[in-house]
């Protein structure tokens, strides 16, 4: 066994602990192992501390601190730090530059793998097949799933888990997508959709913002409406909440109270009843 207290260059096949110093190279030195594979860096300047197994590569100015397993994983990278990638083309294109961070995670075949000179997003995570693909400005995104956030570009702060979930997502922002194809066709702002299926338009888009989608199948009543709570898909005929209905009585109403601001059941009350065709209006 070696130790070497400063920088080597070692020829044949040997066992090493690297306790200072410097080593950079294809490893084909340490292991026998022709170059190509396997890229370690380990050095005292700008670019230091970073581990490559796979293909060989050159290092950014201020590339730190990131480990990179699998063909072409950050193999595209210039000046991004602390970052994790794991799998075929993993983070390839990542540069986040020196003070912008980095801190990018990604796990899984082209996850997370940028568009060449135009990925610069810094704290997103990535697992599974094509999770979020083609990212390049967006920040603080987290995509878990095949082709989840697939498209996904300039948009940040989502977060989407379920194969295809959140796939047409693009530059939409602070969207929570659960459930496979959640939030397929999504493309506003601060939507809500949760179960199997929730927010998906395969011919078309939804565009509006602020909107909450419960249950399978469950959608927006229009592509464009803002500000809207749906819970159920068009086969849910009935609406049953066990603690108000366990004290209710045949009849009652939901009532808004401006004290309280509570909804809850109560007895109608108010004037008399004018009856038109059978039907009972109180006025």
């Amino acid at each position: 066994c070696y130790t070497f207290m400063n920088n080597a260059d070692v020829a044949g096949t040997v066992s090493a602990s690297i306790f200072s110093g410097s080593f950079v190279g294809d490893g084909s030195g340490l292991t026998g192992i022709s170059g190509g594979g396997v890229t370690f860096d380990y050095t005292d300047s700008a670019t230091y501390e970073n581990l490559i197994l796979g293909e060989s590569l050159t290092l950014g100015t201020y590339t730190v601190n990131n480990t990179a397993l699998g063909y072409l994983a950050f193999a595209n990278n210039d000046s991004s730090g602390e970052g994790t990638f794991i799998g075929y083309a993993a983070g390839r294109y990542n540069s986040a530059g020196q003070y912008s961070g980095g801190a990018n995670t990604s796990v899984g075949y082209r996850a997370l793998m940028g568009v060449n000179g135009q990925t610069t997003g810094f704290r997103n995570t990535a697992v599974g097949h094509d999770a979020a693909y083609i990212i390049t400005t967006g920040c603080d995104n987290t995509a878990i799933g095949e082709s989840a956030l697939r498209q996904v570009s300039i948009g940040s702060g989502n977060t989407s888990t379920g194969y295809l979930s959140g796939q047409c997502t693009t530059g939409g922002c602070n969207n929570s997508f659960y459930g496979r194809s959640a939030g397929y066709g999504v493309t506003g702002d601060h939507n809500t959709h949760i179960g199997s299926q929730t927010g998906l338009c395969s011919s078309n888009q939804f565009t509006g913002d602020n909107n909450t989608t419960i249950g399978y199948q469950a959608n927006p009543s229009s592509l464009s409406v803002s500000n809207e709570i749906t819970i159920g898909n068009t086969n849910i005929n009935s609406l049953r909440i066990p603690g108000l209905q366990s004290i209710a009585s045949d009849g009652d109403v939901l009532t808004y109270s401006s004290t309280s601001g509570d909804i809850t059941l109560q007895t109608p009350s108010g004037g008399g009843g004018t009856i038109y065709n059978s039907t009972v209006r109180y006025v």
